[in-house]
């Protein structure tokens, strides 16, 4: 069984290991930890927590795209409520909703089963 690693203020961190890998363990090593630095991701996986996953370039850009489109929805839906128009402005808001969803699940945050969606957009 592991050792716990206490989770008191961090103590400073003066003992450094080396390790050597060849080129196909470092490119497997710097696909599976992303943007995270390896110091990082080996303390992480070391202690067992969540790291999260890379976010393909892809996506990243299309979630900065869509970005506009949730402000536009936005101000479309507050336009409507301006005029007294509700039934447009909550036909806009549960679009706004859909691209919510969709812009987390882009980056890798799916809060559809537990409920804990902020609005990030």
């Amino acid at each position: 069984m592991p050792a716990k690693i206490s989770k008191q203020k961090s103590k400073p961190r003066d003992i450094k290991i080396t390790i050597r890998l060849n080129p196909e363990e470092l490119k497997i090593l710097d696909n599976k930890r992303g943007i995270v630095p390896r110091a990082t991701f080996f303390r992480k996986n070391l202690v067992k927590a969540k790291i999260p996953a890379a976010v393909p370039s892809i996506n990243r850009k299309a979630y900065l795209e869509t970005a506009r489109w949730a402000a536009n929805l936005n101000q479309i839906s507050h336009f409507f409520h301006m005029h007294g128009d509700e039934i447009q402005a909550r036909g806009t808001e549960e679009i706004y909703t859909y691209l919510k969803k969709f812009r987390m699940k882009l980056i890798g945050l799916d809060f559809s089963e537990t409920g804990d969606e902020k609005d990030e957009a």
